[in-house]
């Protein structure tokens, strides 16, 4: 009987630890969105790196990308390929195929847009289950883990996002499939309320004059 106390307390204390680590993940998510949202404009330079181990030879590749945000508009340049959202459509521009492709920011009939790079804050509002991972120390700082698991994907096992503990700003994320490969972006700086022209928010056909545009 009293081994079957002592398991019953254990359980309890580890449900306890569950659902706080829950809540505490929950929470720095919320604010870390909110405080992204209170500014005018958000310009991050970050490193992608792409890991597929389970391969031989293992495939590592690592490339300097840029994104830029002014509410819902975003511009992002990546791996030679560029992609313009002005809020109504996206336009992602493929340098070494001289082609754009198009599609509207949000289709007719749906409640949600299509993806902004900021809602990797928002992602655990839905379809995903969320706890604190570990912390780590960088650059004096320190950075807190949350591991969010989808409740229901063929592709995706689980996504780790980083946030410094002080200020909740974003460090990392990073996404781990269910075939092996990771997918990592690491913020190399980070600066906010940058003035930004609404042309850089724009699409201008005329940049491209020899792409291949679809009406």
């Amino acid at each position: 009987m009293r081994f079957f106390i002592t398991v019953f307390f254990i359980l309890q204390g580890m449900l306890a630890y569950a659902q706080s680590s829950h809540e505490a993940a929950k929470e720095m998510l919320r604010e870390a969105s909110e405080r992204l949202k209170q500014h005018t404009s958000i310009d991050i330079r970050f490193t992608y790196t792409f890991e597929n181990n389970r391969v031989d030879p293992p495939v590592v590749r690592a490339e300097k990308g840029e994104v830029q945000v002014k509410g819902e508009a975003y511009h992002l340049v990546l791996m030679g390929t560029e992609q313009i959202c002005d809020g109504e459509m996206v336009y992602t521009i493929l340098h070494e195929d001289e082609e754009v492709q198009k599609a509207p920011a949000k289709n007719e009939g749906e409640d949600e847009a299509a993806f902004h790079p900021l809602q990797i804050l928002d992602l655990y509002k839905k379809n995903f289950s969320y706890k604190l991972g570990g912390e780590e120390k960088v650059g004096g700082k320190t950075v807190q883990y949350i591991i969010l698991v989808p409740q229901a994907s063929e592709l995706l096992q689980r996504i780790v996002v980083g946030l410094y503990k002080e200020d909740k700003r974003l460090y990392s994320y990073k996404q781990l499939g269910v075939d092996g490969t990771e997918t990592t972006f690491v913020v190399d700086s980070y600066t906010v309320d940058k003035p930004l022209p609404a042309t850089y928010f724009t699409f201008d056909p005329k940049r491209y004059p020899d792409y291949y545009i679809p009406r």
